[in-house]
């Protein structure tokens, strides 16, 4: 799943998304291309909110399909409880063993 050729939605019908964008007006008076919603909306919110639920990054680049956990990355900031997370283990591990020295 995410690799390849391998679709998340087996429905690769564009023409059907096209329609339920025009339906629902959700383009409409919109001129700017770059704020029109497209199918890559759909990729980049389903990518954020696996991310703000706590998903590990790794796990939202392979479903995603990306070449590269770099490509990824621009979600990270996103997942600021994930850090202060990590940022507290480290702290518990260094008292750890300050404490068994």
């Amino acid at each position: 799943m995410g690799h390849g050729n391998d679709h998340l939605f087996e429905d690769k019908s564009p023409r059907v998304f096209r329609k339920a964008i025009k339906d629902s007006g959700l383009n409409d008076g919109i001129t700017d291309r770059r704020h029109k919603v497209v199918f890559h909306t759909l990729r980049h919110t389903f990518a954020s909110w696996l991310v703000q639920a706590g998903y590990p990054i790794v796990l939202v680049s392979q479903l995603l399909g990306h070449s590269s956990i770099n490509v990824t990355m621009r979600y990270a900031h996103l997942a600021p409880s994930q850090a202060r997370e990590a940022v507290n283990l480290i702290s518990r591990i260094c008292r750890f063993n300050e404490n068994t020295l």
